[in-house]
């Protein structure tokens, strides 16, 4: 009686199993190892030690140019704040920032592809192609991050035009509306930025030269 139990068992385990949609196999398969859902993006700036940085955008020669800094996190509010705050030169005396001394960032608002950057009443002493650079400071560093396309500006809450070369004073602008403030691929090479910086620059120079409409940011 206990051998014919003991059958009757094992017959309901293996109807169990395959009434589940389990596959019984005569021998062991390999697991697939899990599907890794960080970008390369993501993976450059991260570190070993955890430590994170973004490539915040300054001005050379009344060019753009990218330095990689230390950031908390890359949510566009600490990479903004970071943008804000960072003094250039205190790494590359040929790099400046056109952002006013004081400029705090009051907040960074997403929707959709769109950005919303709200700043202090200082940035509002900017005028001429110094307002015209710092915006760019803010756009293309922004448009580094997932998903933000567009960036409209906003000083202590009341929303403000910014200039764009092709299109005037507009509402909202995109990384093509500088595309003609980057440097050509000879000064990129010409001036004291690190490898990896170079690289990111370069990279970001011919990815938007050859995604922008002929005459965007000229």
């Amino acid at each position: 009686m206990t051998g014919r139990l003991r059958t009757i068992a094992a017959c309901l385990v293996a109807l169990t199993v395959s009434a589940c949609g389990v596959p019984l196999d005569d021998t062991p398969r390999p697991i697939a190892a899990p599907t890794s859902t960080t970008s390369p993006q993501e993976q450059t700036n991260t570190d070993e030690d955890g430590g994170t940085t973004a490539f915040l955008f300054f001005i050379a020669n009344e060019r753009l140019i990218n330095l990689e800094e230390d950031v908390s996190r890359r949510s566009t509010a600490d990479v903004l704040s970071t943008l804000f705050r960072v003094d250039p030169t205190d790494s590359n005396d040929e790099v400046t920032s056109q952002i006013p001394t004081g400029t705090r960032l009051l907040s960074a608002d997403q929707s959709g592809e769109t950005l919303v950057v709200n700043v202090s009443e200082e940035f509002d002493n900017l005028v001429g192609p110094a307002r015209f650079q710092a915006t760019a400071q803010i756009v293309l560093t922004a448009t580094e991050l997932s998903g933000v396309d567009v960036v409209t500006l906003r000083i202590e809450g009341e929303p403000t035009q910014v200039f764009s070369p092709s299109r005037g004073d507009v509402d909202e602008v995109g990384a093509c509306d500088y595309v003609g403030l980057l440097p050509t691929i000879d000064l990129i090479g010409s001036w004291s930025l690190d490898q990896r910086s170079q690289r990111h620059l370069t990279t970001r120079r011919n990815m938007l030269v050859a995604q922008c409409p002929s005459g965007t940011g000229s």
